[in-house]
C-alpha cells in the first residue's frame, strides 16, 4: 500500500475480504485490523517516508493469522515498539499499547532485502478440538 493515510481505508477493505475468505470470526477480523491499521499508521507518521509504500503480507492457517509490513522508513527498534503508559504530560503512544493489547505477539522480524523494517503482528486462534 502507499505510505499515506488516504491508503489505510482500502488497506482494511481489502485485508478484511481477505480474513473473511479465510473463514475468521469477526473478533479475529476487528482485532487484527485495527492492530495493522495503527501499526501502517504508526509507518506513515513516523517513517519518514514521503511518498513511500508499506508491504502487507497476510497469512492464515488453523492456528494462527498474522500480518507481516516491510517498510523502507527510519529504523526502529524494540525500545521503539514498545508500549508505554498513558501519560497526559507526554501525549501520544497510543498506536503501540492498542497493537500490543489486541495481538497475541508484536515483534521485529528480518525485514529481507530491499527494506528497513519488518514487523510481524500475530493472532492466536481458538478453535473446537484444535
Amino acid at each position: 500500500m502507499r505510505a499515506e493515510p488516504e491508503a489505510l481505508g482500502a488497506m482494511r477493505e481489502r485485508v478484511a475480504r481477505v480474513l473473511e475468505g479465510a473463514g475468521a470470526t469477526d473478533e479475529e477480523r476487528e482485532r487484527l485490523l485495527l492492530a495493522l491499521n495503527e501499526a501502517c499508521a504508526n509507518i506513515i507518521r513516523h517513517g519518514g517516508m514521503p511518498s513511500g509504500e508499506i508491504a502487507i503480507e497476510i497469512r492464515c492457517s488453523d492456528r494462527r493469522i498474522e500480518a507481516c509490513l516491510r517498510d523502507r522508513g527510519r529504523p526502529i527498534t524494540a525500545e521503539t515498539l514498545r508500549p508505554r503508559p498513558p501519560d497526559p504530560r507526554r501525549p501520544g503512544g497510543l498506536g503501540n499499547l492498542f497493537m500490543h493489547a489486541l495481538m497475541d505477539e508484536v515483534q521485529l522480524v528480518d525485514p529481507g532485502a530491499d527494506y528497513v523494517n519488518g514487523l510481524r503482528l500475530r493472532l492466536y486462534r481458538e478453535r473446537e478440538g484444535a
